[in-house]
């Protein structure tokens, strides 16, 4: 900090400092989410530490989850098709006969 003086006079600036070091102040939010980070960091054997790295872990496995369930309703919309013919083909079978 440095103070000046009220008279106008050209007394050089006085100037003090703190002894004290910057105090980080972390919020519980912040506690919650740095153990919640560590936790993952351990259970990934350190693959994923930081936010990012999870955002993308989280990205693709949405997508790798929207692939696989895309195919699984594709193939079982396709065996009912499937089904649904076989059955109106043994149908028109009957009829025949």
């Amino acid at each position: 900090m440095t103070y000046a003086a009220f008279d106008g006079s050209k007394e050089a600036p006085k100037q003090a400092r703190s002894s004290a070091p910057a105090l980080y102040v972390e919020t519980p939010l912040e506690a919650a989410a740095r153990r919640v980070l560590a936790a993952g960091a351990y259970g990934t054997l350190g693959l994923v530490r930081t936010p990012a790295q999870w955002r993308s872990v989280a990205v693709w496995a949405v997508l790798g989850g929207t692939v696989f369930g895309g195919s699984t309703v594709w193939g079982k919309a396709k065996a009912a098709g499937a089904a649904q013919r076989r059955t109106k083909a043994l149908a028109a079978l009957a009829k025949e006969k």
